[in-house]
């Protein structure tokens, strides 16, 4: 797979299950959006590719990785209780699971808390997929 290949499976993946499923107002890398200015639960949702790896000697097979980052906004001072349930819903959608070509590893939650004036868990969720050149 390409890497156009890869973040197109992984961002569909996420606006079918959790943007549309979960009705998050999701802002994608470089799309223009800007943060909601209400109290409302918001999400910023990126990836970050890491070094592949060569498999074969030979044939030129390769793992590419990489990392998926959901970093969840909540309102301030009301408990994180809604957040941790959007987070239950992306690590049940991107955990040991392949779809669209990409297997998804074992994904978490790193909470944060205040920051930009909101209480912010990020998930991260770390993907694998083969591509031969």
């Amino acid at each position: 797979m390409t890497y156009t290949q890869i973040h197109n499976a992984i961002r569909s993946r996420f606006k079918t299950l959790i943007e549309d499923g979960q009705g998050l107002a999701t802002l994608y890398e470089n799309d223009g959006q800007t943060a909601p200015t209400d109290n409302s639960m918001w999400c910023r949702f990126y990836i970050r590719d890491s070094a592949g790896q060569r498999l074969t000697v030979g044939v030129k097979n390769y793992r590419r990785s990489g990392l998926a980052v959901a970093q969840l906004f909540g309102p301030a001072g009301q408990g994180d209780g809604e957040l941790i349930e959007v987070v239950d819903a992306i690590v049940a959608a991107f955990t040991s699971v392949s779809a669209g070509g990409v297997r998804y590893l074992t994904a978490y939650q790193q909470p944060v808390g205040l920051e930009e004036g909101r209480h912010q868990i990020n998930v991260l969720c770390p993907f694998e997929a083969e591509h031969q050149a």
